[in-house]
């Protein structure tokens, strides 16, 4: 019984480690999660892409291509 209490307290704490411990968030970037939500004119996974357009796209590929769409924005 006591090894089950042990082990279930160990999971427990286990499963309530913070997402975000290990996540840097650039430019005013925040953490949510283990994501970050990047602010206003930056993208990528880390908010470390600039994008002056503002418009938070898909990247494609290690090009840093977005996807656009049927006008071409």
């Amino acid at each position: 019984m006591m090894k089950y209490l042990l082990m279930s307290t160990v999971v427990a704490l286990i499963s309530c480690q913070d997402e975000c411990a290990n996540v840097v968030c650039e430019n005013d970037g925040v953490c949510i999660s283990g994501d970050c939500e990047c602010p206003a004119y930056y993208d990528g996974d880390r908010c470390e892409i600039y994008n002056p357009e503002g418009v938070k796209g898909e990247e494609t590929g290690e090009t840093g291509e977005h996807q656009c769409d049927n006008e071409g924005k």
